[in-house]
């Protein structure tokens, strides 16, 4: 349902990576909120983050814009679910669970 609502911007893939969630949502997650991250490419990523660098003007407005679409359309689904699973089991049609490109 999420995936290809999000084809048209190339963010249509969703994954579960065996390190999910993310360590920074990690307690949230573990306390049972329903957690997404956003995986955006890691060629300039780790450039800046958690850092002094790590501020909006690194994003190029066409980058801001697909990340906030993303989430945006992936959180709207995720409310129009009648009953979120618990931490690890997949939403029945809440998009494609691919293997994660190493």
């Amino acid at each position: 349902m999420i995936g290809p609502l999000l084809d048209r911007i190339k963010a249509g893939a969703l994954i579960r990576s065996a390190g999910s969630p993310d360590a920074d949502i990690t307690p949230l997650v573990d306390a049972g909120v329903p957690g997404l991250g956003l995986d955006v490419g890691d060629s300039k990523y780790f450039w800046y983050h958690h850092t002094d660098g790590d501020t909006m003007n690194k994003l190029t407005s066409q980058e801001f814009v697909a990340c906030v679409a993303a989430m945006a359309v992936a959180a709207y689904v995720a409310a129009e679910v009648p009953e979120l699973p618990a931490h690890g089991k997949p939403v029945a049609g809440a998009g494609r669970n691919v293997p994660k490109a190493k």
